[in-house]
C-alpha cells in the first residue's frame, strides 16, 4: 500500500501545483462602439490563489475576436465604458478594497470605504495607458475636446464631476452638485452640452439642471411609470422607457402588462407617449429595458415580455422573451416584433438598432456573445472556450487512484483487471 500512497500524493502536489492557474470567469460588463465593435468585460476568478483579474475581450462587427486582455485589478466592478475616435478605450471602474469583500452590484452606490473608485484608459489593443483614482462611484463617462469627464455620486451621495486630461489623466477640475434633487438610485443623462436630465422615481419628475449646476426645470410625467432607462437624442428630445405600475406606490410595484415610452422636449414639454402591448397580455408583463436613437431620429428599443406564470413541467423552459420596436419621430410604430429569443444574459443596442446579447456561463467557462439586426435575425454567434477546465484532468486522476486504491485495500477489486473478488 505504500506504492499506492505515495502515488496518491505525487498526484495531489502535481495537481495542487498545475491548478494554480485554475478559474472561473464572472461576467461584468458588456459594450459597443460606434463601429459595431463590442467589448466584454469580465471578472477572473482563480480559485486556488482567492484572487482575480479583469479581462477584456474585443470583437469586432462581424464577430471575429480581435483581442484578449488581463490586467491586475482584483474583483473589478466596471459602471461605463467610452471610446472614442481613435478607439481609446475610457473605464470607469470600483474595486473593493479588501480582496475577500463580497461583489457589488454593478448599479450600486458603495457604502463607506469599503470601495477604491478609478478611471482606466485604454489603448485600441486594450493594452494600459493611465489609472486616476477618482472618490466618486462613477456612473457615466462624457468626453468634449481633451477633456474626460467623470459624473457620478462622491461619498456623501451627492452628484459630482471629475474633469481629467485625456492624454495624461491628469487631474484638471471637480466639482459637486449640493442643489441636485435626485438621489444615488436615479436614473440620469447628459446632453450634447453637458446639461443633466435625472428622473426622480419616488416624484415621477423628470429634471434639469446645467453643467454648472443651475437648476433649470421639473417636470411631473406619468405618476404611475417605473422609468429603465432614460436617454436623450441629438436634439436634446429625452426620452424615458419601463412599464406602467398599477400602484403610484413604489412598495407595492406590481407590474402590469403595459411597456411604457414617453418623450420630451429639452424643456420638458410632454410630444408624445407610447404603451406597447401583446395578445397574450393577460399572464405576461412587458418592460422597455433599453433604447437607442438612431440620426435620423428614429427610436429603436428593446424589452422584456414576461410570464407571469411558471413552468412547473421543466425549468429550462424560458418565461420571458425578447420584444424588439421600432418608434418614427412623430411616436408612430413601424415596427413590433415578438421574437423567440429567451431574455437571458445581458442585451445592449448599437447607434443603428442591432442587438447584441452576452451570455456568460461560468460552470462552463464559456462566454457567447451574438448579433441580431433591428428586425430580430442574428447575424453571427461568437463563443469563447477556455482551456482552464483541462486542469481538472490531474483531479480527476487522483480520485480514480484513490478508490482503486481504498477498493484493493477491502479486497473486492483488483486494481490491475478491474475484476471483483471477494474479501478474505
Amino acid at each position: 500500500m505504500k506504492k499506492w500512497d505515495t502515488a496518491i500524493w505525487i498526484l495531489f502536489i502535481a495537481y495542487i501545483l498545475f491548478s494554480q492557474g485554475l478559474c472561473v470567469r464572472r461576467y461584468k460588463y458588456s459594450f459597443t462602439d460606434y463601429s459595431g465593435s463590442s467589448y466584454v468585460i469580465l471578472d477572473k476568478l482563480y480559485l486556488m490563489m482567492t484572487t482575480s483579474k479583469l479581462e477584456m475581450v474585443k470583437f469586432d462587427s462581424s464577430g471575429n475576436r480581435q483581442w484578449l486582455k488581463t490586467h491586475d485589478f482584483e474583483h473589478p466592478n466596471p459602471s461605463y465604458m467610452l471610446v472614442d475616435q481613435n478607439d481609446n478605450l475610457y473605464l470607469a471602474l470600483a474595486v473593493p478594497q479588501d480582496s475577500n469583500a463580497l461583489l457589488q452590484d454593478k448599479n450600486t452606490v458603495p457604502q463607506g470605504n469599503n470601495m477604491d473608485s478609478c478611471v482606466i484608459k485604454f489603448d485600441s489593443k486594450g493594452n494600459l495607458l493611465w489609472k486616476r483614482n477618482t472618490r466618486l462611484y462613477v456612473r457615466y463617462l462624457r468626453i468634449a475636446d481633451d477633456r474626460l469627464s467623470a459624473i457620478g455620486f462622491n461619498d456623501k451621495k451627492q452628484l459630482a464631476t471629475e474633469d481629467f486630461n485625456r492624454s495624461r489623466g491628469l487631474p484638471m477640475h471637480t466639482q459637486s452638485y449640493r442643489d441636485w434633487i435626485g438621489s444615488s438610485d436615479d436614473l440620469f443623462c447628459v446632453d450634447s452640452s453637458g446639461n443633466f436630465f435625472t428622473f426622480v422615481e419616488n416624484r415621477s419628475i423628470l429634471n434639469k439642471m446645467t453643467s454648472d449646476g443651475n437648476h433649470l426645470w421639473d417636470q411631473e410625467i406619468n405618476p404611475y411609470i417605473h422609468c429603465s432607462d432614460l436617454i436623450v437624442d441629438e436634439l436634446d428630445h429625452v426620452y424615458l422607457g419601463g412599464y406602467l405600475r398599477t400602484s403610484k406606490d413604489p412598495i407595492n410595484d406590481f407590474s402590469s402588462p403595459t411597456a411604457y415610452i414617453v418623450r420630451t422636449t429639452s424643456a420638458g414639454q410632454n410630444t408624445w407617449s407610447k404603451t406597447i402591448e401583446f395578445d397574450d397580455k393577460i399572464d405576461r408583463v412587458n418592460n422597455v429595458t433599453k433604447m437607442v436613437v438612431n440620426k435620423d431620429g428614429c427610436l429603436y428599443a428593446i424589452g422584456e415580455h414576461k410570464s407571469l406564470i411558471q413552468d412547473s413541467e421543466s425549468e429550462r423552459t424560458p418565461n420571458s422573451w425578447l420584444f424588439l420596436l421600432m418608434l418614427m419621430p412623430d411616436g408612430q410604430t413601424e415596427r413590433q416584433i415578438l421574437t423567440d429569443l429567451s431574455y437571458e444574459g445581458d442585451f445592449y443596442l448599437d447607434c443603428s438598432g442591432n442587438i447584441v446579447q452576452v451570455k456568460a456561463l461560468s460552470w462552463r467557462d464559456t462566454l457567447i456573445v451574438s448579433k441580431y439586426d433591428n428586425t430580430g435575425e442574428r447575424q453571427w454567434m461568437a463563443i469563447t472556450l477556455s482551456g482552464d477546465r483541462l486542469r481538472f484532468f490531474p483531479l480527476f486522476l487522483v480520485g480514480i487512484v484513490d478508490w482503486f486504491a481504498k477498493q484493493r485495500k477491502k479486497g473486492r477489486v483488483n486494481p490491475f483487471t478491474g475484476v471483483w473478488e471477494n474479501p478474505t
